[in-house]
């Protein structure tokens, strides 16, 4: 089976849990479809606030390198970065980094406390990417440290495109 996350096949770290479907059950939410490439994981997440939709790019790295004081950086690929960004988009598009520890037994811990995972996610709309320059091969774009994907993130997410405001 192919992993989710970049750079990280050989462990298929990615592969065993899935802390994205958890946070979007505690946000209110479904993950109704997914699909699973070499390089990445797209979906669709569905939330019970006006039945919005959006879709998006989740990748997952082990390279804490790309964590800055205020953003983590992430390099796309010219063709994804603008199916990514596409301005005819109907519904928004996110894209979320998965940064999870490099040793893979301590990506999750399982006490009586109940199970936590030693990952964090950080994310951005889409359209806030900006563009890229006609002789580029790929673009660098850089995710908030602010926009933590965790349950109070995804339930603002969910409220900002199920009440029709900009994304």
């Amino acid at each position: 089976m192919p992993s989710a996350c970049a750079g990280d096949s050989s462990r298929g770290i990615c592969d065993r849990g899935r802390r994205g479907e958890s946070q979007a059950r505690a946000g209110g939410s479904t993950d109704s479809r997914r699909r699973v490439t070499d390089q990445r994981e797209t979906g669709t997440v569905q939330s019970r606030i006006h039945s919005p939709r959006g879709s998006g790019g989740l990748k997952c790295t082990t390279q804490h390198r790309r964590l800055g004081a205020e953003h983590l950086t992430w390099s796309l690929e010219r063709e994804r970065f603008i199916k990514l960004v596409n301005p005819k988009r109907f519904i928004p598009a996110l894209l979320a980094v998965l940064l999870i520890p490099e040793n893979a037994d301590e990506l999750l811990d399982l006490s009586e406390a109940g199970l936590t995972s030693a990952s964090r996610m950080y994310w951005e709309y889409a359209a806030n990417l900006g563009g890229i320059d006609d002789d580029k091969a790929s673009k660098t774009v850089h995710l908030p440290r602010r926009n933590l994907f965790d349950v109070e993130g995804l339930q603002a997410i969910m409220r900002t495109i199920g009440e029709g405001e900009q994304w």
